[in-house]
């Protein structure tokens, strides 16, 4: 914890067969593999006399907490275009890391995919910023699709995240599963003249 390798004596009261040890461990902000320590026993002292270990080495492992990341996922696989109660598209993202004292942010924006900006609410292709207060794991958004009278092919939402920070520091953003279908509502006619 103070920057040296921890070590002490373990003591044992009359009639004691088995004590614990402690090792205290600095936190850090590095994103690095789990390490693997051991603790080493020696010097083994009795007022019984002579006494030996039988077992000197014992390991453990510190987890690293400090994976920097944003997970996405589509909470809705599909929605109708025009429909007034499946006309929006929602998203889960989730953060991996030290949750608990950190904030995180990351910008959204729908772009890619076949959709393009007639086919949202106001004529734009949404976009915005989560934040993550400390200790929140999950945020969520929605995409609100909009009407035309074009019949069109079924489509498929494309999506792109930036500037994704936690605790200040760059972080990855993956989306994870299969991006939803927007399903067309418009229907096609075709005149057929007669002939005399």
């Amino acid at each position: 914890r103070d920057g040296f390798l921890p070590q002490g004596v373990v003591s044992f009261a009359a009639g004691e067969t088995t004590t614990r040890i402690s090792v205290p461990i600095r936190g850090d902000t590095a994103d690095e593999s789990n390490e693997r320590y051991e603790v080493v026993l020696s010097n083994p002292v009795s007022i019984d006399g002579p006494s030996a270990i039988s077992t000197a080495v014992a390991s453990g492992s510190i987890v690293n907490d400090d994976l920097r990341s944003f997970q996405i996922t589509a909470s809705t696989p599909e929605a109708q275009e025009g429909s007034p109660t499946e006309n929006s598209l929602q998203f889960t993202v989730t953060r991996a890391g030290n949750i608990h004292t950190l904030g995180a942010s990351l910008d959204w924006q729908v772009s890619g995919g076949t959709l393009s900006a007639f086919d949202f609410a106001n004529g734009a292709l949404p976009g915005g910023q989560l934040v993550f207060l400390p200790g929140q794991a999950t945020r969520t958004f929605s995409v609100v699709l909009g009407e035309d009278s074009v019949p069109e092919p079924d489509e498929r939402i494309g999506l792109s995240f930036s500037n994704a920070l936690i605790g200040g520091q760059p972080a990855s953003a993956q989306y994870e599963g299969t991006l939803p279908v927007v399903r067309d509502n418009d229907v096609e006619y075709q005149v057929i003249g007669e002939t005399s």
